[in-house]
């Protein structure tokens, strides 16, 4: 995940749990096409996301993360 230390994945996916469709595990797979923020989910593409995730070595990606996606991308887009 990125190259961050144990205790900054924790502190950094405490801002995605925000968004309504995101548990813990969620969180933590947005770390990897580098979501740090919900304001960095903004302006994103829920497929090519869900694509670059899917493509990733060594890595499952369940179907239902499409969804994930879709509701975090279109809560943050709502966000102020």
């Amino acid at each position: 995940m990125s190259g961050l230390a144990n205790s900054d994945k924790d502190a950094v996916v405490e801002e995605p749990r925000k968004t309504p469709s995101a548990n813990e595990n969620a969180a933590k797979t947005l770390l990897s096409p580098g979501i740090r923020s919900v304001d960095d989910l903004k302006s994103r593409d829920a497929i090519a996301m869900y694509e670059e995730l899917r493509n990733q070595k060594g890595f499952y990606c369940e179907p239902c993360m499409l969804d994930v996606l879709r509701i975090a991308i279109g809560y943050a887009s709502k966000e102020k």
